[in-house]
């Protein structure tokens, strides 16, 4: 039994996307503000997205944010990896150094260096290099975040006029995108 007096003791958070700028954009928010407002806040854990820094997480050798995170981090900080056309050679060296998965966008991303894949990238992504065989992630239990859909395949129809509007963003991110999106993995994995 461990007595706290009124102090409360419960699990840590994990925040599994956090958009730390460093390096490359030092007027955005970096590892020291980000993992102290996280600790402030009762989250142990931040994994931080490829796409914010510069150069963009997709390749083991960008990966400059380890050493722009070294002496500031408040808390335990992961780093995902970034899927874009033509890096798959790079996924199971990203692996072996530690990424616990990736990210890649099915649509613009508005980031220039971290474009969107096509299936067909994802696909070969998926499937490259032998990371389905990496004895410490197998294929089933990586991680791939999608954001976005064809947009093609969404109506837009009733979008709100007003794009200061919050309801603008709404319409404009309609829930089938997301969940097209998230459908695109299992079906690739079938």
């Amino acid at each position: 039994v461990l007595d706290v007096g009124d102090l409360v003791v419960m699990p840590g958070i994990i925040d599994p996307h956090v958009h730390t700028c460093e390096p490359g954009h030092t007027a955005s928010e970096g590892y020291s503000s980000a993992t102290k407002a996280a600790a402030a806040g009762g989250v142990t854990t931040l994994v931080a997205m490829p796409l914010s820094c510069l150069p963009p997480a997709t390749a083991l050798a960008n990966f400059d944010k380890l050493q722009s995170a070294e002496g500031q981090c408040r808390v335990d900080v992961a780093f995902w990896g970034g899927v874009v056309p033509g890096n798959h050679d790079e996924l199971l060296s990203m692996l072996q150094a530690g990424v616990p998965g990736f990210k890649c966008s099915l649509i613009a991303s508005g980031v220039e260096e971290f474009p969107h894949v096509s299936l067909q990238d994802l696909h070969m992504a998926m499937n490259g290099q032998g990371t389905h065989r990496h004895p410490t992630t197998p294929m089933n239990a990586q991680t791939f975040c999608t954001s976005g859909c064809k947009p093609d395949s969404i109506s837009f129809s009733g979008v709100c006029a007003d794009p200061t509007e919050y309801r603008a963003l709404l319409d404009s991110c309609p829930d089938a995108m997301e969940v097209e999106a998230v459908q695109t993995i299992p079906d690739l994995c079938l």
